[in-house]
């Protein structure tokens, strides 16, 4: 499918509107302020190696969002490559920098499936458990990966370079092959891995009755990001408490 990329959006004034981006590669937006952006998200975006820097947003649901989406076939690629740096986010009332897999909407997350390792059968192939897998969507081309979530590799991800059924071939594998066991539960996804945030400002908003601003935040599935030199700021609730999260790491129940 088409896409944009290789685009800059620089130094714009953005009044009660919102930029969406849902397939794009290699954009840059600097310098672009963001008001009155109550009941708004300034700044959503699909896929990878965008440059957010030195952006300026007051207000909004969500300030500055990386997110996941599996379900326009354009944008079906990982979300890598992404650096958020030098941005001020303010007042904003759930997160104030994010990236994100759309948990909520099964059709758009980016985590597909979850298993477990039934054989291990040598050339950088696995099986998996499940008995319904002939019916499940081919995850081949490179695109895809297979994150171990538990046992000794629990964390590491491996592409996908062909499946049939439930056999896996896995790029990248081999010397890690020995430590792969019986029952280790994997998920396949279109992973969030190698993006930057770091030395931006974000003081979220204080909601009454609400616990979970959040300065940034990892939703569901994540590996090898870098968080780094960032100032977070809490709010005084007014009793003497602060009820925002600085960095806030949040799974998918389920998954």
């Amino acid at each position: 499918g088409q896409f944009h990329q290789n685009n800059v959006v620089r130094n714009n004034d953005f009044y009660k509107v919102f930029i969406l981006e849902e397939v794009g590669n290699n954009i840059t937006y600097e310098g672009n302020h963001f008001y009155e952006m109550a009941g708004l998200r300034p700044l959503q975006i699909w896929g990878s190696n965008h440059r957010v820097i030195g952006n300026y947003v007051n207000g909004g649901v969500f300030g500055l969002s990386l997110l996941g989406k599996h379900n326009i076939a354009a944008a079906r690629r990982p979300c890598t490559g992404n650096v958020f740096s030098g941005n001020i986010v303010l007042n904003t009332s759930e997160e104030g920098i994010s990236m994100d897999v759309v948990g909520n909407v099964a059709a758009e997350t980016v985590i597909r499936e979850y298993d477990t390792v039934a054989t291990t059968p040598g050339s950088s192939v696995i099986t998996l458990s499940s008995a319904n897998w002939s019916a499940q969507t081919t995850y081949t081309g490179s695109v895809y990966d297979l994150v171990f979530v538990t046992g000794t590799l629990a964390g590491k991800r491996y592409k996908i370079t062909t499946h049939s059924g439930a056999s896996f071939t896995l790029s990248g594998v081999s010397s890690d092959y020995a430590s792969i066991q019986v029952g280790d539960g994997v998920s396949i996804q279109l992973s969030c891995y190698g993006n930057t945030i770091a030395n931006n400002i974000v003081i979220p908003a204080l909601i009454e009755g609400r616990d979970f601003s959040s300065g940034i935040v990892l939703h569901g599935t994540g590996t090898e990001n870098t968080v780094a030199n960032n100032v977070v700021y809490g709010v005084d609730n007014g009793a003497g408490s602060f009820d925002n999260y600085a960095i806030r790491e949040a799974n998918l129940n389920g998954i």
